[in-house]
């Protein structure tokens, strides 16, 4: 949280018990790496458009080869990811951030205090 890649709902909410789909953990990764969003004119993925609010996201992590998608041309950002998924995505960020020199994680965040 602190550092601001998780951040929960708009309604105020984290959910911890709620899956988390393939497009959050790809939103977490590149915050965590601190890349920029990628906005290609031509979507990679014919589910993930534009208008999506995890667009910059996927396509970002897509550039840097962190997440592919189905042989159907999809990504299905809403499905859950699932423990083998994640592992590849997670494994696949750390090598691109070891190459790349940057063992730095997103700029944190100062703490909000609670009353």
């Amino acid at each position: 949280y602190i550092h601001g890649v998780i951040s929960g709902y708009s309604d105020g909410t984290f959910r911890p018990g709620n899956a988390v789909t393939r497009a959050q953990v790809t939103k977490m990764l590149v915050l965590a790496s601190n890349w920029d969003l990628q906005f290609p004119d031509n979507p990679d993925f014919s589910d993930v458009g534009p208008g999506d609010w995890a667009y910059g996201f996927v396509e970002a992590a897509y550039l840097r080869g962190i997440v592919s998608g189905y042989s159907d041309g999809t990504f299905r950002p809403g499905s859950a990811v699932n423990r083998a998924q994640f592992a590849k995505m997670l494994t696949l960020s750390l090598q691109q951030r070891a190459r790349s020199g940057s063992n730095r994680v997103a700029p944190a965040r100062p703490p909000t205090l609670m009353h």
